[in-house]
């Protein structure tokens, strides 16, 4: 995360908001891409799944991507939603969440709760992306012929 040290504390709230929104659809695009290649429904490619399943938001890819899981489809789908209230809370629920801290003036607060939420947010958001491109990986040399 880049440093926001010479930011307001308003700028600093609304900055951490911001990487909170791009982390989460970094998750969301990722799993669109990770459940579209590894669809079992072979009546369809692998854009006609994802054209299937573009729309849907990201609480709803949670629970499609962990159907999807070999092992551990249980545990996955745990973790990923712990993921989607972080950042619902936050997106959705923000002055229901803040409300304590808004009221005192405490922004500082805001800011140290919202920084963290973000770096967990993208911890998740760089392990689905080196696990998507392990797959993509995977695929590709599978298509190659062996010399």
């Amino acid at each position: 995360m880049q440093s926001n040290t010479y930011l307001s504390i308003e700028n600093k709230i609304a900055h951490n908001l911001g990487v909170i929104v791009l982390a989460s659809q970094e998750i969301e695009s990722t799993l669109k891409f990770l459940t579209s290649v590894l669809g079992e429904d072979e009546n369809y490619s692998v854009m006609q799944r994802y054209n299937r399943i573009k729309k849907k938001p990201l609480g709803e890819m949670t629970t499609l991507f962990a159907s999807k899981a070999e092992r551990g489809g249980r545990e996955v789908k745990k973790l990923l939603k712990k993921y989607v209230n972080i950042r619902n809370e936050v997106v959705h629920h923000f002055v229901e969440t803040y409300s304590k801290e808004l009221t005192s003036g405490d922004k500082q607060a805001i800011v140290f709760d919202l920084a963290s939420r973000a770096l967990k947010l993208q911890s998740i958001a760089g392990q689905l992306k080196v696990f998507a491109a392990q797959v993509a990986d995977t695929i590709l040399n599978e298509d190659r012929p062996a010399c």
